[in-house]
């Protein structure tokens, strides 16, 4: 799968990370990684639907392509995650 959150795309299987956030009551996260448009992408959003706010930290990704990865951002951006381009 793709997000750091669950080990299968049905996402039922977690990996345990909303867990460990909840239990340390950390709210906000700062992602990056590889790739833009599918591993950090799906990550992001996965923590969005679990109640944290996201921070998407551009110049710490690497994407595939321009045109997915523009998409991924405005997927990202439409779910409340805030996309930035360096922190």
């Amino acid at each position: 799968p793709y997000g750091a959150c669950y080990h299968d795309l049905a996402e039922q299987q977690s990996t345990g990370v909303i867990e460990f956030l909840n239990v340390r009551g950390i709210d906000t996260v700062l992602v990056g990684g590889l790739a833009t448009d599918y591993c950090v992408k799906t990550t992001a959003l996965q923590l969005r639907r679990a109640g944290c706010q996201v921070v998407v930290n551009l110049s710490a990704c690497r994407g595939i392509a321009p045109d997915t990865v523009n998409a991924a951002i405005g997927e990202m951006r439409d779910a409340g995650v805030a996309v930035v381009e360096n922190l």
